[in-house]
Parts: C-alpha cells; sequence; structure tokens
C-alpha cells in the first residue's frame, strides 16, 4: 500500500500513470491533490497553479531519485 504521505511529482497529460483526482487542496505556493490509483489513494504535491479539477484524469511522472517509499504498518523507510 502507498503511504498518505505526499510525494512531489509531476501531474500532467505526458506522464507514466494514469490516476484520478479525488481531493485538490491549494495551500499557498503549492498545492496537495489526492489521487485515486488502482484501489487506493496517493497524495501528491504540486504547484497551486495546475488547478486540477475533481474527477479530472491526470498522469504521473516522478524522478525514481526523489520517490520515497515506505512500509505502512512500520513506517519504515524501504530501501532497494
Amino acid at each position: 500500500k502507498l503511504m498518505e504521505q505526499p510525494v512531489v511529482l509531476g501531474v500532467g497529460d505526458g506522464g507514466l500513470i494514469e490516476t484520478e483526482v479525488y481531493i485538490f487542496e491549494p495551500l499557498g505556493a503549492e498545492a496537495v491533490a489526492t489521487l485515486t490509483l488502482g484501489e487506493g489513494q496517493l497524495k501528491v504535491v504540486c504547484p497551486w497553479q495546475e488547478k486540477l479539477q475533481i474527477g479530472e484524469n491526470v498522469r504521473l511522472d516522478f524522478s525514481l531519485d526523489k520517490v520515497h517509499l515506505f512500509d505502512r504498518k512500520t513506517g519504515q523507510a524501504l530501501t532497494g
């Protein structure tokens, strides 16, 4: 399962992973978008100017060197 902590990703039309916007929260210079991914949800940090719409389909792109994965039960970082 994915953690609930937001991660920094690119959101737009050219990404590798297709998701749907569930919640969009502008928070000053950035926004947190909760996206539906399969049967779960993922929170991402993006520029507030993205102004994503609830129900909108967006694609995610990310750099693996900026992604941190954690075990949901223990909170321990996963390394690999």
